[in-house]
């Protein structure tokens, strides 16, 4: 089977889900619960520790990055309000950012050298990229039928598409690593983060189907937990880009040397925008 034509059938696959995640209330308030731990996760460790170490206007825009995700709290907040959240309501979700951090030793507590928090950088451009990938299909399936929620989650994802780009000139500007060393570890994190994400969506995948998609037929459910069930044999599970709009996000460094701290905004101005 050609990759096209994978690619294509599980886009279809995504799509179907998805149509019948945002008709079930249920499930839906979960998976904005899932949203809302994904942007309560304690970054900001990381960036009061790196706005420390940059020249100001770099140390500007990495403020600029938490204050979205300030607002990306109230937002998620919002969106349970209206989806009348229940505290009765349980689930076996998990939160993708605390495992991954757990997994990589607490590298998003904000601690290290300048090179260790550029690492850490690195592992949140590869979250904000699951996380854009996410949001452009849920936001899909909302369109037309839940438009104040399709809003939220637009506004989310169009702020985390720039941070894909703010993050990789954030650790570049801290590592001071050579061009090959800079998109190794670049690579590394997307890897790390892509086999750290099976394991949560399998768990998640399971508490949506636990919770609510009344609507799906017993051989729909039988599908998709037996997909659940077939993703802790894979060695890892890529960010689905259908449309190029993460790949075109990602940053090549300058062939310059770094400069020192201070004086970089000038290299990386048309970069981040």
């Amino acid at each position: 089977m050609s990759t096209s034509l994978v690619r294509a059938l599980s886009r279809r696959l995504n799509d179907r889900f998805t149509h019948q995640l945002v008709a079930d209330d249920d499930a839906l308030l979960v998976l904005f619960r899932m949203l809302a731990d994904a942007e309560e996760n304690g970054e900001a460790q990381v960036f009061d520790a790196v706005a420390d170490r940059l020249g100001p206007k770099l140390a500007a825009l990495v403020r600029r990055h938490a204050d979205d995700e300030r607002r990306h709290i109230g937002l998620t907040r919002r969106a349970l309000r209206l989806l009348h959240d229940r505290p009765e309501l349980r689930d076996g979700r998990a939160n993708l950012v605390e495992v991954v951090d757990t997994h990589m030793g607490g590298m998003l507590r904000g601690e290290g050298t300048d090179a260790e928090l550029g690492r850490a950088y690195l592992l949140l451009y590869a979250l904000e990229r699951r996380m854009v990938a996410q949001l452009t299909q849920l936001e899909r399936g909302l369109q037309g039928r839940r438009p104040e929620l399709a809003a939220i989650v637009a506004e989310i994802r169009d702020d985390e598409l720039k941070h894909i780009r703010w993050c990789q000139v954030v650790a570049w500007e801290l590592m001071g690593a050579d061009e090959a060393s800079f998109r190794a570890t670049r690579d590394e994190m997307v890897a790390v983060e892509a086999r750290v994400y099976l394991g949560v969506t399998r768990q998640n995948l399971t508490a949506l189907l636990d919770v609510g998609l009344r609507g799906m037929s017993l051989v729909e459910r039988g599908f998709w937990r037996l997909a659940a069930w077939t993703m802790g044999r894979l060695p890892s599970l890529p960010v689905p880009d259908p449309d190029g709009v993460i790949a075109a996000r990602t940053w090549e460094p300058p062939v310059a040397r770094r400069p020192a701290h201070g004086s970089a905004w000038s290299m990386y101005v048309e970069q981040v925008s």
